[in-house]
């Protein structure tokens, strides 16, 4: 095997597997960047305040959802066909959307301070960088949506470099020349974003000329508004263990979760490019009327994803090892329910394509809101009384419920909508998650035990070599391009 076979293997591929790669590729060089960074940033940063930028993260992921309605999800995949021929001005008066979003909760913020900055458990400074930063970053993700959307990679791949080169650096900079460690850290993600996101800006302002469209408005919002539970539930569900972890623990237990969390979503990578090629696909599948396959090509990928999942748990004790100092050793039992949760996040994100494809939003949102809530009930009783280990398995189990609503909602969806179809069927399903539960449990005993873990590893190695015709055929028919 040389370049130059490789190379040809390349180009012999559509364009779907290549934008698929690319993307996959990107999504690794910033995880893997940020992953590779943190024994610095846990180093120069004590354990409260590497705690408190991880809250400030969790709060920017649930905030945001009010002054963007994650119109770069759903909704917008929806729009590049309904409007295919005004993509500009409906990417332009988006932008005008989320900026008066911003600023009617800026204000309100700024009306309600002291009660903000309480309950947040943040300082005014931050919290102010923190709406610098939502209101300008959903022009990159509504430019990184269209690119994938229309195959477009070279630009993306340009400005994820750039995003992830300038990120860390400047970071470390920021943090050592400070006195104000955590304040500097932020700023420096604050300053990154305005130098990425503001031509892009300017860009589409300029290429859309609107900033308000009352259709698009209208459509858009509508379209959203009834997500926002779902939208605020799934980010309840993802960050909200950190903040129940600030209030009943400590900063630093916040540290300690959120860097196993980190370590355990590693191959949430992998997922999300998965999920990513396989939206246009299904689409395009559902457009077409082309159902026949559909079902055996998404549980082969399951197959590919648990078992990444579970060779992330496999090697917990040494990731963390190499990543984090002494005072993080215990986060590695928090790893294998999370890893696990990430197959589940997988899941639901590709049977919740049917449910935003057929616009039945009511489903998506009851297993959303159920999902938090529980997870919250359960994250309030558990974390109390077993500390901060407790949430990662509060989590998983939301996780499966969270998987399994979607499932059966999908299902449901598409009986009603072609007519008596079944599209997919449980069976692997129940199989992976049975597997899952049972090596997360597993595994968290053999971290003592060298030999058992790297036996268990070839095993499963050797297990996904043999399968490996069958996924990487069903990798690449879910890569090509159906629109």
């Amino acid at each position: 095997m040389n370049l130059k076979w490789i190379k040809n293997q390349y180009e012999k591929q559509n364009i779907g597997v290549k934008v698929g790669l690319w993307y996959t590729l990107c999504n690794v060089l910033q995880r893997g960047v940020s992953i590779i960074t943190v024994p610095v940033f846990t180093r120069i940063l004590s354990t409260e305040q590497y705690g408190t930028y991880s809250l400030y993260l969790s709060w920017l992921n649930i905030l945001s959802i009010f002054t963007c309605l994650n119109l770069y999800y759903g909704v917008f995949n929806k729009a590049m066909i309904k409007y295919e021929d005004d993509r500009d001005r409906y990417v332009s008066s988006m932008q005008g959307l989320t900026l008066t979003l911003g600023i009617v909760n800026l204000i309100i913020y700024i009306l309600f301070r002291d009660a903000f900055n309480s309950f947040l458990g943040l300082s005014t400074i931050i919290i102010l960088m923190m709406f610098v930063e939502m209101m300008i970053t959903p022009s990159l993700q509504f430019w990184s949506s269209r690119q994938r959307f229309e195959y477009r990679y070279k630009g993306l791949v340009l400005i994820s470099i750039i995003k992830t080169i300038l990120n860390p650096v400047l970071g470390i900079v920021a943090v050592i020349i400070s006195t104000h460690k955590t304040e500097a850290r932020i700023f420096a993600t604050v300053v990154v974003e305005l130098i990425i996101c503001l031509p892009l800006m300017i860009k589409q302002f300029y290429k859309g000329k609107a900033f308000f469209v009352k259709e698009y408005w209208e459509y858009s919002i509508r379209f959203n508004i009834p997500l926002l539970p779902h939208y605020l539930s799934g980010s309840l569900l993802n960050q909200g263990d950190r903040v129940i972890i600030q209030k009943l623990c400590s900063v630093s237990d916040v540290a300690l979760y959120s860097v196993a969390h980190n370590v355990a979503m590693l191959t949430q990578l992998v997922t999300n490019a998965i999920s990513q090629a396989i939206t246009p696909w299904l689409y395009g599948c559902l457009k077409k009327k082309e159902y026949r396959d559909i079902n055996k090509r998404l549980d082969l990928i399951m197959v590919f994803v648990g078992a990444g999942c579970i060779l992330l748990m496999i090697f917990a004790p040494e990731i963390v090892w190499i990543f984090a100092s002494k005072e993080y050793s215990s986060a590695i039992y928090v790893i294998p329910p999370i890893a696990a949760s990430v197959f589940f996040i997988y899941v639901y994100n590709v049977y919740s394509n049917f449910e935003f494809y057929f616009e039945k939003r009511i489903f998506i949102s009851l297993a959303s809101v159920f999902a938090a809530v529980l997870n919250v009930i359960l994250n309030i009783i558990f974390v109390s009384y077993f500390g901060y280990v407790a949430a990662g398995y509060t989590t998983l189990a939301c996780y499966i419920i969270y998987a399994f609503m979607h499932f059966l909602f999908s299902d449901m969806i598409c009986v009603k909508q072609l007519n008596g179809i079944h599209i997919f069927k449980p069976k692997m399903l129940v199989v992976l998650t049975i597997v899952l539960v049972f090596a997360c449990i597993a595994i968290s005993f053999l971290y003592r035990y060298f030999v058992m873990r790297y036996l268990v590893t070839v095993v499963l190695i050797l297990f996904v070599f043999a399968r490996r015709k069958s996924i990487l055929e069903a990798l690449y028919k879910v890569g090509g391009k159906t629109q």
